[in-house]
């Protein structure tokens, strides 16, 4: 498995009790909120805002796992250790990696939304 790897069997759960549209609309928040998070976290990287990178990355890690992004969740709870333990200057290269590999599990989803959801690109 791989950073950007997607268990589709996460998302199954909410679509077995809750329907395609419910996935949908999650899917589709956690691309907006994801985003910004990821955003603000490369900003607390500047400000040294340690706090706020830490409940950032907290947010990412539960949010990526509810995905089924199981592999860059991981990630993100290394970073939110990591915050609390090291200096956020020290972590920039592995943030800049860490937010490439979300933006390739976007894709993922993306792909998954038009493969087994029949969302239109």
């Amino acid at each position: 498995m791989t950073l950007t790897t997607i268990v589709p069997s996460a998302l199954e759960q909410y679509r077995d009790t809750l329907g395609d549209e419910f996935v949908i609309d999650l899917v589709h928040t956690f691309f907006d909120d994801s985003a910004r998070l990821a955003k603000e976290m490369e900003q607390m990287l500047t400000g040294q805002d340690t706090d706020g990178f830490c409940r950032n990355a907290h947010s990412l890690k539960s949010t990526c796992a509810t995905m089924g992004a199981i592999e860059l969740s991981k990630k993100y709870e290394d970073l939110e250790y990591r915050g609390r333990e090291e200096k956020l200057n020290d972590l920039e290269h592995l943030v800049t990696i860490v937010h490439e590999n979300l933006l390739h599990v976007h894709q993922n989803l993306r792909d998954l939304l038009v493969s087994d959801y029949k969302v239109i690109k």
